[in-house]
C-alpha cells in the first residue's frame, strides 16, 4: 500500500468506488489491521480507532464476528501511538481494553478446550514489549 498518505488516498478511493456494496465489506481483516498500523505509525491514533471500529462493524455485518486477534493487535498499536504522543490516560484505557479482550478470549478458549475429552490445559505466554508497555503504566 505504501506510506500512510498514499494508503489513505487508496482507502478512500476504493471505499467510494465500492460504496454501493452495503452488506459486503470492501476490505478484509488484514487490510484493516495494516491500515490501523500505518495510521498509528503516523501518530494518528484517533483515526486508527475509527478505522478499527469500522472494521468491527462492517466485518461483523458480513458474519466475521471473531476478529479478536485483529482488534487486540490494533489496540496495542493505538496504545503505543497514544504513549508516544504522551497521552498516558488514553494509553492505559486502550491497553486495558486489549488485556480484557485477551482475558475473555483465553477464558473462551479454555472453556472450549475443557469440554474435549483429550484436552490439555491451555498455556499462554507473552514475550516482547507489547504487554510490557501496559504494565509500566499500571
Amino acid at each position: 500500500m505504501g506510506g500512510v498518505v498514499t494508503s489513505e488516498i487508496m482507502w478512500s478511493n476504493l471505499a467510494q468506488k465500492f460504496a454501493n456494496q452495503n452488506d459486503f465489506p470492501i476490505f478484509d481483516v488484514s487490510s484493516y489491521e495494516y491500515s490501523v498500523q500505518l495510521l498509528c505509525f503516523a501518530l494518528r491514533p484517533d483515526e486508527a480507532m475509527t478505522r478499527m471500529n469500522e472494521m468491527q462493524i462492517l466485518l461483523g455485518k458480513a458474519g466475521m464476528h471473531d476478529i479478536t486477534e485483529a482488534r487486540c493487535l490494533s489496540l496495542v498499536a493505538i496504545g503505543r501511538a497514544y504513549l508516544l504522543l504522551g497521552k498516558i490516560k488514553k494509553t492505559n484505557n486502550i491497553l486495558k481494553e486489549a488485556l480484557n479482550l485477551i482475558t475473555q478470549s483465553m477464558s473462551t478458549a479454555q472453556g472450549r478446550n475443557s469440554h474435549h475429552p483429550n484436552s490439555t490445559q491451555l498455556k499462554a505466554t507473552t514475550t516482547g514489549g507489547k504487554v510490557l508497555i501496559y504494565y509500566i503504566f499500571m
